[in-house]
């Protein structure tokens, strides 16, 4: 009933910001607009021509794909699996939108003194890590799923951040418009196949799990532990977080030497 009732709101909303920028009085301010329509060719050859901007596209792409992992899963398997409340699914952003406030400012001057890349592999390793214990939770452990998520949610706040400007760091002059094109249909593109890959890791898993673990490792003795597939895809997905780590360290290599 609350959610049906926030839809609602939110159309209203919608509506009335729709309205309001319709009426209200408004001047354009000027802004170039280029004569030569954009080719298709252009769209995959300007960047791809341009190492230092082809290298950064990377990053975010690989980032969408590995975010975008188990984006349709999880929530599925807290509130059905774990049998969390409703309300804990919504912690993560809470504690983002809470931290956005407090900690933006942060991050920025982090950015200043670090650069754009050192801070992001940093947030990077962060969330490898935070994967970890939030994998571990369950359904007797809610205070380790929500801890993390504000962990998470305080994380995210630097991730978004530089993720806003990576588009502009290398961006080559006079070529906003075709890069652009290329950006947003690659963002979309290995988000799309990121979840596609989870789907399919998950339809597996159904079939063949859950997986009932026995093993001595160190001072770690493991018997009879549960693993569900959403579970196995956490600990994948923290495992293509430090590969985009190794990776963002070889990308600053070649972007030095661009």
């Amino acid at each position: 009933t609350v959610i049906n009732i926030m839809r609602y709101a939110a159309y209203v909303l919608a509506l009335c910001s729709t309205l309001y920028l319709w009426l209200r009085p408004r001047r354009e301010y000027p802004y170039p607009v280029p004569e030569k329509r954009i080719n298709p060719i252009d769209v995959i050859r300007i960047p791809i021509s341009n190492k230092r901007f082809i290298n950064t596209v990377i990053i975010f792409f690989i980032y969408n794909f590995v975010a975008n992992v188990n984006s349709g899963s999880w929530s599925y398997y807290v509130m059905n699996t774990l049998e969390y409340r409703l309300v804990y699914m919504f912690v993560i952003h809470v504690a983002y939108s809470l931290a956005y406030i407090f900690m933006l400012p942060r991050w920025r001057r982090a950015v200043s003194s670090r650069g754009y890349f050192k801070v992001y592999l940093f947030a990077m390793i962060m969330s490898a890590i935070l994967e970890i214990p939030m994998a571990l939770t369950r359904g007797g452990t809610v205070w380790v799923y929500l801890v993390t998520s504000v962990l998470q949610g305080i994380n995210l706040v630097g991730t978004s951040y530089i993720n806003s400007n990576l588009f502009y760091i290398n961006l080559p002059e006079g070529k906003t418009d075709t890069c652009i094109v290329f950006w947003n249909l690659g963002t979309n593109i290995f988000a799309l196949l990121g979840s596609l890959a989870g789907t399919a890791f998950i339809a597996f898993t159904e079939k063949t799990g859950p997986y009932n673990l026995n093993f001595d490792f160190l001072f770690f003795h493991v018997r009879d532990y549960t693993m569900y597939g959403s579970q196995l895809l956490v600990y994948i997905k923290s495992m293509l977080y430090v590969v985009m780590c190794v990776f963002i360290i070889v990308i600053m290599r070649r972007i030095n030497t661009a």
